[in-house]
């Protein structure tokens, strides 16, 4: 990431500049968003965590909000579920969850979706997964605790990378390492 950007008042390509992929859109979420302030409240979703621009002020944000594991792990999984542009397209039946993570054959598209939603019994498949030639991962969040799961499958060794995609790997591996299936 590039933090040497001078953010200028009215600029918007200087803030643009300064976000990454797990930023949340809450104009591209609304409906995840509004569909967690019915869940949670207001007071959960106005929590400064999920304001912030790029991994750096995301750090910055965890080492100055000293939490417990539990409470530090369900703002990374609600963090990581509003990143769908409609609230639980896709999503997967709790049974089937591991299957779809496990399986590098299984592609997630919008057409998957849970056909038990009752008591929040389901995972949402946010888009911040990765499909590239040297790996895939799959993130899934549980609605009913925020639990995060996730899979992350290496492909093959290339010669090069793109560092785009390098980076949004290193940023999403740094939130899901905790809870993620790795296979190689």
């Amino acid at each position: 990431e590039k933090f040497d950007a001078i953010e200028k008042e009215n600029d918007n390509q200087s803030k643009e500049f300064k976000r990454d992929s797990l930023f949340i859109d809450k104009v591209k979420y609304r409906s995840s968003v509004d569909a967690f302030r019915q869940i949670l409240g207001n007071a959960y979703l106005n929590d400064s965590l999920f304001a912030c621009k790029n991994s750096f002020e995301r750090l910055l944000w965890l080492l100055s909000n000293p939490l417990d594991v539990s409470a530090r792990y369900k703002k990374i999984g609600l963090m990581l579920a509003l990143h769908q542009e409609q609230f639980g397209t896709p999503s997967c039946d709790n049974d089937a969850i591991s299957g779809l993570l496990n399986d590098p054959l299984e592609v997630i598209n919008n057409s998957l979706r849970a056909k038990d939603k009752s008591k929040g019994n389901f995972y949402v498949l946010p888009a911040v997964f990765i499909t590239d030639e040297f790996a895939i991962t799959k993130v899934a969040v549980k609605i009913s605790d925020l639990s995060v799961s996730s899979s992350i499958r290496a492909i093959e060794k290339k010669a090069t990378l793109d560092k785009s995609i390098w980076e949004r790997f290193w940023q999403l591996y740094n939130l899901i390492q905790e809870s993620t299936h790795s296979s190689f």
